[in-house]
Formats: C-alpha cells, sequence, structure tokens
C-alpha cells in the first residue's frame, strides 16, 4: 500500500499534467535533483516538506503536509518565468478536491521563499512556494486510498 500523502501528491502531478496552458510551458516532475540535472527546459516539482500528525479522540489522525510546488526554470529573466508558471499552477493546487483530501491552501506561515539563481548561470532560477495539505488517516497508519468509501 502507498502512504496516502504520496497518492494525494500524485493525483496533484496529474492534475497538473492535465492542463494544456501550463505543459506548454513547463514540465511535471517529482525529484527537484532531477530537475536540476536537466540540460534545459523548464520544471515544475511538486514535493513534499514537513508533516505535522495530531491524533484525534475519534481513532484517526490528521495530518498537515506541507507541499512544495518548486519551479526550476532556465530563461533569460528565469525569476518572471517562474511566476507566471505559478500563476497557472497555483488554481490547480489550491482547488485540488479528492477523497481523503480536507483541504490544501497556501502556507501563511511558508509563503513563497525568494529566488535562488545559479552560481554559474544567471539564466537559472529555483523558486518555491509553500502549501499546507490536510488529510486524514487511521491512527495506526500512514496509508489509505482514494475512493469514497
Amino acid at each position: 500500500m502507498t502512504i496516502l500523502r504520496q497518492q494525494l501528491l500524485g493525483a496533484l502531478r496529474a492534475s497538473l499534467q492535465a492542463d494544456a496552458q501550463l505543459t506548454a510551458r513547463v514540465a511535471i516532475g517529482e525529484s527537484v535533483l532531477d530537475a536540476l540535472d536537466e540540460a534545459a527546459g523548464s520544471t515544475l516539482v511538486i514535493h513534499r516538506g514537513g508533516e505535522l500528525p495530531r491524533r484525534t479522540n475519534m481513532g484517526v489522525t490528521d495530518r498537515f503536509c506541507e507541499v512544495l510546488a518548486t519551479v526550476i526554470v532556465r530563461a533569460p529573466a528565469p525569476d518572471v518565468e517562474a511566476d507566471r508558471i505559478l500563476e497557472i499552477a497555483h488554481p490547480i493546487i489550491v482547488a485540488l478536491d479528492l477523497p481523503g483530501l480536507i483541504s490544501i491552501e497556501e502556507s501563511v506561515d511558508g509563503g513563497a521563499d525568494p529566488p535562488m539563481f545559479g552560481e554559474s548561470n544567471s539564466n537559472l532560477c529555483l523558486c518555491t512556494t509553500h502549501y499546507v495539505m490536510h488529510y486524514r488517516t487511521s491512527g495506526d497508519s500512514l496509508g489509505g486510498k482514494l475512493t469514497d468509501g
């Protein structure tokens, strides 16, 4: 069984991949390291940060997982292009609606990191926006299924 947060992240990547306007500008990935190894092009990487579990008295655990949307851009004005990509991706991310997912919203604490530029390549930029995904598992498991039942 796959950990529920990984199923949710995979579904989010699939939602982003299904948007033609977004994929005309950027590839969708799951590894920042792989995206940085690419020779050219831009990638929107959806990956996880930390997670805070809160056990409830109902035998379930509410989980608050940080979702990171990191854009790696190679362009003459890479920070501007990263913002254009995030402008398209943001409404798709916050509109995600799946069984098991309670909410996903931009992090009030994390927000967006400042752009990081390549040391030897000013056309390379990495920009990350932080989101919080609230989902629920049984008290004794990280797993679950994306089903209504």
